[in-house]
């Protein structure tokens, strides 16, 4: 059975993944790479020499190798299809021929802008006229996803929970959580923009050291909103309680994962899923993380594998952080329970077998065979308001 993954670069979160359909399909197995990595992402270490991985064929480099990949979104005997240019699959289409889509949230920036001419078209194209053909699947990397594709008519039925399968590294759990002990740690860390709201670790900041908490905060990133953080940071005196980190390789990223007690994920509607979170899940931290966020509804079970406050809700998040403070036990619980959840249900070993045995359900029988809980089990129509604080008040 020949697979293939069309999607615009590979990076380390897709690789571990992609390394594992490999080791089992051998040749049968090929990732199509549409376009260059952004100078942004290779200056944050998400470059791989792409010339070293094996199954990898980058459609741009000239003519020839263009229409060999065209050739092989046609052919293929099932396509798994990302971010990529719609015409490696048109011919695919209109064969209806076994095509598994992978994407995150639709309309980061509303429902009406779908209905704008020139989103409109692309939409029809990409989502609802393939959305309504048997063979066409919808795998979710977003808790978002199945409600905004249910909303055009299409993949009913067929939305099924995904996600970015970063590297999940075995821990001796109790050695991981000795590292987090003394002075509370917490963590940031991700590009300085307006959706991803950094300034909430320095507001938080703020009060906390107004309250006379002693922790620590490390800011890993860089950003448009770098400038403003810092000015903030002086103004508020904070230069003792924050530390900016700049953009640091993922492997040093991890390594302070590994000795932060919280993480902070504060992103808005805008953030497609957020893998950080898999990562700082698999590192043993207790999260707090917004209702928001592409991966939370998947990931995060509130009050058990970490903390999730409302959306814009600054005095939620602010309290949800307090208790982890305050509660040592139930800190590390969440933080270990996060742990066990990426390590036996969101590896990239886990998620490679599952859908190969998909596949042989849907290619041989016809049929979709799903999963109770986990990837690939089915993907829930959530929109903004899933989470509601107020059931979940008392922590």
């Amino acid at each position: 059975m020949k697979v293939s993954i069309f999607s615009n670069y590979i990076n380390h979160h897709e690789k571990p993944f992609c390394d594992v359909l490999y080791s089992r399909l051998g040749a049968d197995f090929v990732f199509i790479q549409t376009q260059k990595m952004e100078e942004e992402r290779i200056s944050q270490g998400w470059s791989l020499d792409v010339k070293e991985i094996p199954y990898v064929k980058c459609s741009y480099e000239d003519k020839e190798l263009y229409e060999e990949c065209l050739k092989i979104g046609e052919c293929s005997d099932v396509v798994l299809f990302g971010s990529a240019p719609f015409k490696f699959i048109e011919k695919r289409v209109r064969k209806n021929k076994l095509t598994f889509y992978i994407a995150e949230r639709l309309f980061r920036r509303g429902f009406v802008r779908a209905f704008y001419p020139p989103s409109f078209f692309k939409i029809l194209k990409r989502f609802i006229v393939p959305g309504r053909k048997s063979n066409f699947y919808m795998l979710c990397a977003s808790g978002y996803t199945a409600y905004d594709v249910n909303r055009l008519a299409a993949f009913r039925g067929r939305c099924y929970k995904w996600a970015h399968f970063t590297e999940v590294r075995e821990y001796d759990i109790e050695q991981l959580m000795c590292k987090k002990s003394g002075k509370i740690e917490i963590l940031w860390a991700g590009r300085f923009l307006k959706l991803k709201h950094p300034e909430y670790a320095i507001m938080l900041a703020k009060k906390l050291k107004e309250e006379d908490y002693t922790f620590h905060i490390n800011m890993i990133g860089r950003g448009e909103e770098e400038a403003k953080l810092k000015l903030l940071v002086n103004e508020y005196g904070l230069e003792n309680n924050v530390s900016f980190l700049g953009f640091i390789e993922p492997e040093k990223v991890r390594n302070y994962m590994e000795r932060s007690d919280i993480f902070l994920f504060t992103s808005d509607f805008r953030e497609g899923w957020g893998a950080v979170l898999n990562e700082s899940m698999n590192a043993g931290c207790a999260v707090v993380a917004s209702h928001a966020i592409g991966a939370v509804p998947f990931l995060l079970e509130h009050e058990k594998t970490g903390l999730i406050y409302k959306n814009g809700d600054f005095q939620d998040f602010y309290e949800k952080v307090v208790f982890l403070i305050n509660n040592e036990k139930n800190r590390k619980k969440m933080g270990k329970n996060a742990y066990l959840n990426i390590s036996k249900n969101w590896t990239p070993e886990i998620a490679a077998i599952r859908f190969l045995k998909t596949l042989n359900d849907v290619f041989y029988s016809k049929s979709m065979v799903h999963f109770s809980s986990g990837v690939l089990s089915v993907a829930d129509c959530l929109n903004n308001h899933w989470f509601k604080t107020e059931q979940n008040d008392k922590i």
